[in-house]
């Protein structure tokens, strides 16, 4: 009767082990919040969940500007206000000044392209240019779509109000 009850004793020792060994009371580790799209301002790259906190690379190029634009000799040099506009396009601004109005795909951080497009007076335009603090530049070229036109170059530099 002795090694039965020895026997009971241990079976039940080892049942309750396996059960005790299986039984999980840890809780899964919440996931890092942050902002997980790359191009954004506060990408955070340790987050592991969106907390909706990103701010677009493009929101830093919104606002209000004054400008100073040279295009050499084909027109005088100018100063005047130019404004830069979210599109619907996720990484897209429209640069509007004078007459002028450009679709800029940003490309960077402080970064935009100016893919070439047609623009009124039978032309076409394209550039790039950069955002450092407050400060706009841009280098951009008009091109005649006319078989005798030629390609007018410009810069322009701008500060942000």
């Amino acid at each position: 009767m002795k090694i039965s009850r020895l026997s009971f004793l241990l079976s039940l020792a080892i049942v309750g082990l396996l059960f005790a060994c299986d039984k999980d009371d840890t809780e899964p580790a919440a996931k890092k919040q942050g902002c997980t799209t790359v191009e954004s301002d506060n990408y955070d790259p340790d987050a592991e969940e969106d907390d909706g906190s990103c701010v677009p690379w493009r929101d830093k190029f919104i606002g209000d500007y004054d400008y100073f634009r040279d295009c050499g000799s084909i027109f005088p040099t100018k100063t005047g206000e130019m404004s830069i506009t979210v599109l619907a396009g996720e990484q897209e601004i429209q640069i509007s000044f004078d007459f002028d109005t450009f679709i800029a795909k940003v490309t960077g951080q402080n970064e935009f392209t100016i893919e070439e497009q047609s623009v009124p007076n039978s032309q076409t335009v394209s550039g790039n240019g950069t955002l450092s603090n407050d400060q706009f530049t841009m280098s951009y070229s008009f091109k005649s779509t006319q078989s005798s036109g030629g390609t007018t170059n410009c810069t322009m530099t701008a500060t942000k109000k």
